[in-house]
């Protein structure tokens, strides 16, 4: 086994046909890397390594992938590191996975002529499937670390999106405004970690009373993306009149 030296410390590199993956040693300790048993994956979590041509996006997906800056520095990075972070899928009928997390991990891969990607195939359910995909876009476990006093407040808030992503009505009601549900939905499967950060700070700037929490979480997350930076800039400003010019 070839060892490779990358900003995570060794890794083992595993050849397949064609091209090759990265793995911390953690990961491969007692992981066969083989296709378990569909009954079996409730139970047990693995890395196993599936065709890209079994993988399908997940449809609630909002993001397009696009062949920007940045997908061209995740190239580089796969090309010289390997797929270090596996891409989370769940099984679907036909013998394919939908993937929860990894869409733009797997266009890279493919566009580097990978023919095999590691995953971790989980069972969910609809809903869950929902809640991993929230959770994995606003980077839950690293609220967990910055923001643990908040956490009932960030529960709350993912539940939210959650709940919202999953009306069936035509036109959800944000403020006094009724936007096309699909709008909503998109908007805030787009939410990061940045913009919950950016809510929570708003909650605790507050000071008046809030008679409708729900009413209140809906608008602040609706209108977080084209308002963060505006506000941020409005602060520095204020605190830094200097730097204006």
């Amino acid at each position: 086994m070839v060892k490779q030296q990358c900003l995570f410390g060794t890794l083992p590199k595993t050849k397949v046909p064609g091209r090759h993956f990265l793995y911390p040693e953690s990961w491969r300790k007692g992981v066969k890397m083989t296709e378990p048993n569909r009954q079996s994956e409730a139970k047990e979590e693995r890395i196993i390594e599936i065709e890209i041509e079994r993988l399908r996006p997940f449809k609630e997906h909002p993001f397009q992938v696009k062949d920007d800056k940045e997908m061209f520095l995740l190239q580089e990075s796969i090309e010289k590191y390997g797929i270090l972070n596996p891409l989370i899928v769940r099984p679907v009928p036909d013998g394919y996975y939908e993937i929860i997390s990894g869409h733009r991990r797997k266009h890279a891969a493919e566009k580097l002529g990978y023919r095999k990607v590691p995953v971790i195939i989980r069972v969910l359910s609809e809903d869950d499937s929902i809640l991993n995909l929230v959770k994995e876009t606003i980077d839950y476990e690293s609220l967990e670390v910055t923001h643990h006093d908040d956490m009932r407040q960030v529960d709350e808030i993912v539940n939210l999106i959650v709940e919202t992503v999953m009306c069936k009505n035509d036109k959800i009601l944000i403020a006094s405004n009724w936007y096309p549900a699909s709008l909503v939905k998109k908007n805030f499967l787009m939410l990061t970690y940045s913009h919950i950060e950016y809510v929570l700070h708003c909650m605790r700037g507050n000071t008046t009373k809030v008679k409708n929490i729900k009413k209140y979480l809906l608008a602040a997350l609706f209108n977080a993306p084209s308002t963060m930076n505006g506000y941020y800039q409005a602060e520095v400003n204020h605190d830094m009149p200097g730097l204006v010019r």
